[in-house]
């Protein structure tokens, strides 16, 4: 593994290494080519040419390499030519990392990205995928995690109300679409609770469940009111202090909350969400708050001054709920340079969905950063998504298991293990973008402990990012 810094500084040690070598090959080409023209008659007319075109395009590739080990190896411009022109994998090898800096507010990091792929037919769109370019590609991957905890995805609304609002008075709902290993939880499936709304909703405020609902009875937490998706605390003139109490339905009062809780409500189909991205937050990489943060360079939200400080999240649907670390955190790429972001493509990825809100489609999105799938890391995926990254190929040859060719899912692997960029030698859990499939609120992740296990979107886990220089 070699270490090239890029954005500034002096030449370490592997450049310096880097820049001996080419000058030893550029002699040895010489003296080649000065052999070669005393030979070049014996070739035909047409092996000449296409030796010649060979000849360029060596040259060429030289030239790109020597270029960013050259004054100018500092600049993510040059490498970004180099990649496109094909050269990559000639100047760079798997496992070498590139040095850049990235900014947590006042704290500067040298982060160090690892070479994980190449590819020679990546598909990139500067529009959103409404045209699609070819070309080279080099995969990043940061060698350490993230410095701070970030949701996959909100939990989201049980209800929002709708165009005339819901007027105030006893309504209930019965719960269904838990999944019936999920313990205390559902305990609570096939019941009916009730409670009064003690004012009027008006049109976009939400109804969400306590977080007490992780209990195994419902019976006597609280539904609560938020006045947009945008506010971090609900509204305190319902109920008591804000708190209205779920009691089991009596069968006779009130009115029922249109729509059921198993029903795929997420696209805004129908008036009751369902329950697992209710309780847990949704798996889906397309619409997810990570998704948004990583790929904005905005400013955190300010409440005091959102016309003006917006932030890098915006809702889906009318169910969507911001998270809190949108009003504390700017968007991923706000820590990096200009040239650095410059040198990112967007690039073709492929998520598959969970078979329960979201009909088991593979999306399309494109992306500058994005984190690694289940197949990007060489770990038995339930749909494939993407290529295996030939470092985590590499990385399984030097620790095999078994007779395997890669790992499995909920398998324990010391070697995947992650650290996190502020505390080099602590463990951290890290994110992937993959869903667990069977349900619609967990996504793939990597345990402290090097577990490839699944857990809700709505906890806050560490990321290493990936991105394409092409």
């Amino acid at each position: 593994m070699r270490g090239f810094v890029v954005g500034g500084g002096s030449d370490s040690a592997e450049t310096k290494e880097l820049k001996a070598a080419i000058e030893a090959e550029t002699k040895a080409r010489k003296a080649a080519d000065d052999e070669l023209s005393k030979r070049i008659g014996e070739f035909s007319e047409t092996d000449t040419g296409a030796f010649a075109e060979r000849l360029n395009a060596a040259e060429k590739r030289l030239d790109a390499i020597t270029a960013i080990v050259a004054d100018e190896h500092d600049s993510w411009a040059n490498i970004s030519a180099l990649v496109r022109s094909g050269s990559g994998p000639a100047a760079f090898a798997i496992g070498d990392q590139l040095i850049t800096p990235w900014k947590n507010g006042d704290t500067s990091y040298d982060a160090p990205q690892n070479v994980c792929h190449f590819s020679k037919n990546e598909i990139f769109s500067d529009d959103n995928g409404q045209t699609e370019t070819p070309g080279n590609g080099m995969f990043l991957l940061w060698h350490y995690a993230t410095p701070y905890d970030m949701p996959f995805d909100t939990r989201k609304a049980l209800y929002a109300a709708p165009e005339g609002g819901l007027p105030k008075g006893t309504y209930y709902f019965t719960v269904t679409g838990i999944v019936s290993s999920w313990g205390c939880y559902a305990n609570n499936n096939g019941k009916t609770f009730m409670f009064e709304l003690t004012d009027d909703l008006t049109e976009g405020q939400q109804l969400m469940l306590s977080a007490a609902h992780s209990t195994a009875d419902w019976n006597g937490t609280y539904i609560r009111v938020y006045d947009s998706p945008y506010d971090t605390a609900f509204n305190t003139a319902y109920g008591t202090n804000g708190n209205m109490p779920l009691s089991l339905w009596d069968n006779e009062s009130g009115s029922p909350l249109s729509g059921n809780t198993s029903a795929n409500s997420t696209n805004g189909s129908g008036e009751l969400n369902h329950i697992q991205v209710v309780l847990l937050g949704h798996n889906r990489w397309l619409y997810a708050a990570i998704r948004k943060w990583l790929n904005s360079a905005a400013p955190a939200r300010k409440a005091e001054d959102p016309e003006n400080y917006p932030g890098w999240w915006t809702p889906e649907d009318k169910y969507d709920r911001i998270p809190s670390q949108a009003y504390t955190y700017p968007g991923f790429l706000s820590g990096y340079d200009e040239d650095f972001i410059a040198a990112m493509r967007p690039v073709k990825i492929t998520t598959a969905c969970n078979t329960v809100t979201d009909g088991g489609v593979t999306d399309v999105t494109y992306d500058k950063v994005f984190l690694p799938s289940l197949t990007n890391m060489n770990i038995a995926p339930q749909v494939a998504e993407g290529e295996i990254w030939d470092y985590y190929k590499q990385l399984f040859a030097a620790n095999p298991v078994d007779d395997r060719t890669n790992w499995v899912q909920n398998g324990t692997y010391a070697i995947l293990k992650s650290y996190g960029i502020s505390a080099k030698t602590t463990a951290v859990n890290v994110r992937l973008r993959s869903a667990r499939r069977d349900y619609a609120s967990n996504t793939w992740f990597i345990t402290a402990s090097g577990t490839v296990a699944h857990i809700d979107a709505s906890n806050a886990f560490r990321q290493r990012p990936a991105c394409v220089i092409g």
